[in-house]
């Protein structure tokens, strides 16, 4: 799981993330993922399409639902539906 986040990771890098909630598919082979980052607005278009490949070359599957609130809002909520984990913790971190 370690070499997927630095693959994840290194997709987006050097953007800043401003949001990333994840639940661990209980299968063990994927996680979903809510990742929100900083782009140029100047060069947006480009630069999701960028990360969307890098994604999937590294056997990641991305969407661009930036300018669907709706979506966004229910991802956050929502995001990799109910399973059951032993010992499962929920953190959540934010700024006032």
């Amino acid at each position: 799981m370690l070499n997927s986040f630095i693959t994840l990771h290194s997709a987006i890098h050097p953007r800043a993330v401003t949001e990333f909630i994840y639940r661990y598919n209980i299968s063990g082979d994927r996680a979903h993922v809510l990742l929100s980052f900083k782009v140029d607005s100047l060069s947006r278009p480009t630069e999701v399409k960028e990360v969307l490949a890098a994604l999937e070359v590294s056997d990641m599957k991305g969407y661009d639902i930036s300018d669907d609130e709706l979506a966004k809002s229910h991802a956050r909520y929502m995001i990799g539906g109910c399973h059951v984990v032993p010992d499962e913790r929920v953190f959540r971190f934010g700024k006032p």
